[in-house]
């Protein structure tokens, strides 16, 4: 779907992040009025590229000594982070970093963009954040580190920033530290981007509660509400509740197994909504409020599309038996369930928020161990399916590959006959 554009030097991408935002009317900077690719390389460089021309129009080298692990959003189209392990640490001694220990989990990095600029940059360690520590990711200026134990804490990173910062540093500019024994230019090469925050006490907690490190915890609602699933031996329990008091708004659960997890998030485009797929199942609920609290979860509409498939599931609904004159019991032939709730799943959901319209792809049984893939449209508000779209699944293209192969084996054939010898 995209191919960098060949340039005269070749890039080592590590990670990247291809966008096109504008912030400004009109734009201030050349890389707001074009497609950009945000890479980093793994040489330590960080990089915004013209994605049409592969031309690099802003860029900061970091560290060559750190192998970082993700390039992820902070805050979407402003600020970025960057995060490495402390495991990935190739040599100590370079300016700006402490001495690798084993109480550091990982050094983290924040960029704002649109003009690049560094934020801030710390290490995490497990004496200040405590010794089960495992991850920590920055969204929107609120800091969520994760625990072994799937303990979720959340912490201020503007506080952070106010109380721990203890070197100004800005890209492009000289910076002298430790009394002028180690200096040069702040994301040049030789020196880098220094560490400027140092966290010796724990920040003030925000808010903890326990979720699956696998599904973390969401926010949403007006009142402010959270979900969480319930851990550890009901993973596919989720419970929402009110950030003020915590009191159980409402709990999604179905009795019914599947072969993928279940999955509950807040409405693309509207956080008094929620949305959960089970299985092959699309619900949508809206949270209601009862004295400016949010009191349940109603029920707007859900959407089964096994009852779509042409066979399958038809047959396993067809209860009435069939008698003969003498009282005998015809059994009829029995399906491969298990077959059918392996192929029935609901794989990608998507929404067109202008037209109000849900693009559901999906798999269903169609018979003979196949199965067929489709594409739904579905009006957001009242969960009617519109249209559906049969898409052509890898075996159909396969048998299509083969058979043109085949004809064009033949062609040679026939056409090699006729030649003279």
């Amino acid at each position: 779907m995209y191919r960098l554009p060949v340039g005269r030097f070749k890039i080592d991408i590590n990670s990247m992040i291809l966008y096109n935002c504008h912030l400004r009317k009109p734009p201030t900077t050349i890389e707001e009025q074009r497609p950009c690719l945000l890479v980093q390389t793994t040489d330590g460089w960080l990089k915004i590229l013209d994605a049409c021309s592969g031309e690099c129009l802003r860029s900061a080298f970091v560290s060559s000594i750190i192998k970082f692990s993700s390039l992820d959003w902070a805050d979407y189209y402003h600020t970025i982070q960057l995060k490495s392990t402390v495991s990935q640490i190739r040599r100590s001694g370079s300016r700006g970093l402490p001495p690798p220990t084993s109480d550091r989990l990982m050094i983290m990095y924040i960029f704002k963009i649109h003009p690049l600029q560094l934020a801030g940059s710390f290490s995490l360690n497990r004496s200040v954040f405590g010794a089960k520590i495992r991850d920590a990711e920055l969204s929107e200026d609120v800091l969520v580190v994760s625990h072994s134990n799937n303990t979720f804490n959340f912490y201020s990173f503007r506080w952070m920033l106010k109380h721990c910062t203890v070197l100004e540093a800005s890209l492009g500019e000289w910076l002298e530290m430790d009394g002028g024994g180690r200096c040069g230019i702040v994301g040049e090469p030789g020196f880098g981007v220094p560490l400027t925050m140092n966290i010796k006490e724990c920040p003030p907690l925000l808010f903890t509660t326990q979720s699956s490190l696998g599904y973390g915890v969401q926010f949403g609602g007006s009142p402010a509400v959270f979900c969480h699933n319930s851990v550890p031996k009901f993973p596919d329990v989720f419970h929402i509740r009110a950030l003020s008091g915590r009191h159980l708004v409402a709990e999604l659960k179905n009795e019914c197994p599947t072969m993928n997890d279940d999955v509950a998030n807040f409405h693309f485009d509207n956080y008094q909504r929620f949305i959960h797929i089970h299985g092959c199942t699309y619900s949508s609920y809206k949270i209601r409020h009862a004295d400016g609290q949010p009191h349940r979860l109603e029920k707007q509409y859900s959407v089964d599309f096994k009852q779509q498939s042409p066979i399958g599931y038809q047959l396993e609904q067809q209860d009435t038996p069939v008698i003969t004159l003498s009282g005998r019991v015809v059994k009829r032939r029995s399906t491969d369930g298990g077959f059918n709730d392996l192929s029935s799943s609901l794989h990608k959901v998507e929404l067109e928020d202008e037209v109000d319209l849900v693009f559901a792809v999906v798999t269903l049984p169609a018979g003979d161990d196949d199965v067929s893939a489709y594409l739904f449209f579905l009006d957001d508000k009242t969960g009617t399916i519109l249209k559906t779209v049969e898409i052509p699944t890898w075996k159909q293209v396969l048998l299509l590959i083969v058979m043109i192969c085949a004809f064009g084996v033949i062609a040679t054939i026939i056409v090699g006959s006729f030649e003279p010898n």
